[in-house]
């Protein structure tokens, strides 16, 4: 008995220092450590608040939250402090268009004009492609996202639904065939909410609060754009001067695209909801292949050719497939709010997070993401050997083609692209500025970057029978030729057009003082204006731009932007007319072609931006 119950001893002390020893080792995360070296990011990243939640299927391991949610009155987050959290209001957007089709209203397949024709889009390939109710759900409409005079809303109540669509009716003409490329679109939610009223006959508040939000028992959760009660809110902070300055609550005209407030005791809650298949508190809220049904992308032409991950379904994304496992979800962006949603079944994990600074969240989501899924074995990422054969013809040159802003895209055309490339029996994309990306085939030409578990992008055609390369964008193969003629065009453009107004500048002052007389003077007074004005407009259009809140309103930035705007074009005609007119009598060889050339590329610009809409820009009608 004495030996027996030495050896118990010896085994139990065994086994309390082996799991002390396990407890203490530098690779085990624990919920205080995790939380310890949150606030250390928080703290570097200036972060001055966190909404945070950690849950499993049916354990809540973490749902409170970290630092301020309000500096000034030195309010602490807590689990019940409501955060903005932005485009995850688009989630409550599918399910309730997933209720209302099981209830026979509608059909996500229907025609968006034989659902409703009263909405105010134009879609110019209707007769093959028409836009139906799932292109919205999916952002595969072709529709432009939210113009600046249709963003913020500084009343003191939201608008109907109907009206809050029309201020975005500028937005709603598709630009390529619906159905065939994502492209993120807000006014489309904003449909989607019009729709959710018609067929419900409540308001999207309403619907949503009945329906989802008291089932699943999100008490204190609301799509409130004008809040009552302040202090039950989160304070926004923008960080800059080594200071935070807080932000007002603007409301957006984003109706159920971007209105939520939730707290973190309400999103453990829905974290679990997806994590339970829709089933709270043994009571099913929705069909248990809702969840999945939302995962899965059905439009757009890469899941047509056969792209399995990495897609947005409906309102519910592929992320952080760089991590050891991929999570599902929604993240969200308002002002001074970023918000992170996510979760993953086959593991039965979650989080939710938001920082009231709209500050980069990356290492604090990999750090949750490391915690949650320790102890569980990664998938081995899957790898397929390089068909050369199959991937020859789309060696080559891309471009974006499906920009999200179309006013952002004759800017940043021909400063995106990257070119596709075999090394040494690889293949990788080679971006502009020589930085090369690996591609890892996976099988079926899709691809995945090194990091990446899951195929991320796909090799394929459109229905012309054009080289496409699909990722997180939709690229079309351009010949080299012609990409570095645009180019070329382009940068030569702005190059010669913003040095001529200093050229200009100095030319006239010269010559002015020496008293000469010349026949160029006129040609240079115009390009000089022209010049000047195009520089002013550049430094106009980024004063704008730098502040969205008031982008859309008479100002003096967007009044500023209009003048320089029209002073450009005034002077590339006039400079392009006495230089026409003067050419051959300009007796400096050096001077002639010079202004030859500037015309040619402050014309040509001209001629460009002012096919894109930007010479004459009114802001707040745009």
């Amino acid at each position: 008995m004495k030996l027996l119950k030495s050896i118990t001893t010896i085994l139990c002390l065994f086994l309390t220092l082996n799991g002390i020893a396990q407890q203490a080792s530098p690779n085990q995360l624990t919920l205080t450590t995790v939380l310890d070296s949150i606030e250390k990011i928080m703290d570097k990243n200036h972060i001055p608040g966190l909404l945070l939640t950690m849950a499993t299927k049916d354990t809540i391991l973490y749902d409170g939250g970290l630092g301020m949610a309000n500096l000034e009155a030195e309010r602490k987050v807590n689990a019940t402090q409501l955060f903005r959290m932005g485009s995850i209001t688009k989630t409550f957007a599918a399910l309730a268009m997933l209720k209302l089709e099981a209830e026979g209203k509608f059909s996500l397949t229907d025609n968006l004009k034989d659902a409703a024709p009263e909405i105010p889009f134009n879609n110019k390939w209707a007769a093959t492609h028409p836009v139906k109710i799932i292109h919205l759900l999916e952002h595969t409409t072709g529709f432009d996202d939210m113009h600046f005079k249709a963003i913020y809303h500084k009343g003191d109540k939201e608008l109907p639904t109907l009206e809050m669509m029309n201020l975005h009716k500028e937005s709603l003409t598709t630009r390529w065939k619906p159905g065939t490329r994502m492209s993120y679109s807000n006014p489309g939610f904003v449909i989607l909410g019009y729709l959710i009223e018609k067929f419900s006959g409540q308001t999207y508040h309403e619907y949503v609060q009945e329906n989802f939000f008291t089932p699943i028992g999100m008490t204190h959760t609301n799509m409130a754009s004008f809040p009552a009660i302040k202090e039950n809110y989160a304070v926004g902070y923008r960080y800059e001067g080594k200071q935070f300055t807080p932000l007002p609550f603007y409301a957006i005209h984003g109706g159920i695209a971007g209105t939520l407030n939730s707290c973190g005791a309400d999103m453990a809650k829905y974290i679990q909801f997806y994590l339970n298949d829709g089933v709270v508190d043994s009571s099913a809220v929705i069909p248990s292949d809702w969840v999945k049904r939302m995962e899965t992308a059905s439009t757009s032409l890469a899941v047509n050719k056969g792209r399995t991950t990495s897609n947005y379904g409906l309102a519910n994304a592929q992320s952080y497939t760089s991590e050891r496992f991929p999570f599902q979800g929604h993240n969200g962006g308002i002002d001074g709010f970023s918000s992170v949603f996510c979760y993953n079944r086959e593991l039965g994990v979650g989080f939710a997070l938001s920082n009231n600074a709209n500050r980069d969240d990356n290492k604090i989501v990999h750090l949750i993401i490391e915690f949650l899924t320790q102890g569980f074995t990664p998938p081995t990422p899957p790898t397929a050997d390089l068909n050369r054969e199959l991937v020859q013809p789309y060696l080559g040159y891309y471009q974006p083609k499906n920009p999200r802003n179309q006013i952002a895209y004759p800017l940043g055309e021909y400063f995106d692209g990257f070119q596709l490339k075999v090394i040494e029996d690889t293949l990788y994309t080679v971006n502009l500025d020589g930085t090369k990306d690996k591609l890892i085939p996976t099988g079926d030409n899709q691809f995945r970057s090194a990091n990446a578990t899951v195929p991320t992008s796909i090799l394929t055609e459109d229905e012309t029978g054009k080289k496409v390369f699909i990722g997180r964008n939709y690229y079309e193969k351009e010949s080299l030729a012609g990409i570095w003629i645009k180019r070329i065009a382009y940068w030569g453009s702005l190059i010669f057009s913003g040095a001529f107004s200093l050229f200009g500048f100095f030319w006239l002052i010269i010559h002015f003082i020496r008293k000469e007389t010349s026949t160029a003077v006129s040609s240079v007074a115009g390009l000089f204006i022209g010049g000047l004005g195009f520089v002013l407009s550049f430094i106009a259009f980024i004063m704008v731009v730098g502040d969205i809140t008031t982008a859309g309103e008479i100002n003096g930035k967007t009044i500023f932007y209009l003048i320089s705007s029209i002073l450009w074009a005034i002077g590339a005609v006039i400079g392009a007319y006495f230089l026409a007119r003067n050419f051959s009598s300009i007796q400096s060889k050096t001077l002639k072609y010079y202004l030859l050339l500037s015309a040619i590329s402050l014309f040509g610009l001209t001629i460009y931006m002012g096919w894109h809409g930007f010479i004459g820009l009114q802001f707040w009608n745009y």
